[in-house]
């Protein structure tokens, strides 16, 4: 896939999992039921914040705060304070793999979990089939979808648990104001150092190509998941207002 349609795709589909978080939270609101959310938010929310302190050790920064999940009424379930020093380059382009560390590590997760739960369903044909698309198409959502049947026919309740643990881990994945302004200015930083070192080479761009092309193929391959959660989150919080 071109890198900056890739790009674009992987922001498209952070955008309509943000929209969708947001959606969600205000039906919840509406309802009465805003602690619903502690459904996705005690496994989301403390990927997220560990993603962001685990890239913080790698780039240097040193952890003033840690917060893994709170519910004080306010739109942060939680946060991690970290300090850096302004002339490191090192720690400025750390800040970058910082903003994005949740959507990194959230996809890798949800990677592992589905070849833990599903080692016979899930194959490295399906993944390179994936790769090899050029565009999001028919096709591949017709072998997505089939994914998801091979996963529900093998075992319905590892299925459940499944799209509870993943949704759970991408609905919380998108970067905050903070991170997207810290992600910002650390990306700067990058690029002028990769212009620098490598220049307009072609090999180096393609293999960033095919990193965003993985995480943008394993977020849509997952995204019916996040959809069937958010689902029935907004249903208990209508049955629950329903019987106030």
């Amino acid at each position: 896939m071109p890198f900056f349609i890739a790009i674009l795709g992987l922001i498209s589909m952070l955008c309509l999992l943000q929209w969708m978080k947001i959606m969600t939270m205000k039906e919840l609101q509406r309802c009465g039921a805003p602690r619903l959310i502690f459904l996705s938010a005690f496994i989301g929310v403390p990927v997220h914040e560990l993603s962001h302190a685990l890239f913080c050790l790698l780039f240097g920064h040193k952890i003033k705060k840690i917060k893994l999940l709170q519910f004080d009424g306010s739109n942060t379930l939680g946060y991690v304070q970290h300090n850096y020093s302004p002339n490191n380059v090192y720690q400025q382009c750390g800040r970058f793999f910082i903003g994005v560390a949740p959507i990194i590590v959230g996809l890798i997760m949800v990677g592992l979990l589905t070849l833990t739960l599903f080692p016979n369903t899930v194959d490295t044909n399906y993944f390179l089939e994936l790769f090899q698309r050029q565009s999001v198409d028919i096709q591949l959502i017709s072998t997505i979808m089939l994914f998801h049947f091979d996963m529900w026919q093998e075992d319905i309740m590892k299925y459940g648990v499944w799209v509870f643990i993943t949704a759970s881990i991408l609905s919380h994945i998108t970067p905050s104001k903070s991170d997207l302004n810290g992600a910002g200015y650390g990306a700067i930083f990058l690029a002028i150092i990769a212009l620098c070192l490598f220049g307009f080479n072609i090999e180096f761009v393609s293999w960033i190509e095919i990193a965003i092309s993985a995480l943008l193929f394993m977020l849509i391959s997952c995204f019916l998941a996040v959809v069937l959660l958010n689902l029935l989150l907004v249903f208990v919080a209508r049955v629950v207002s329903i019987r106030r």
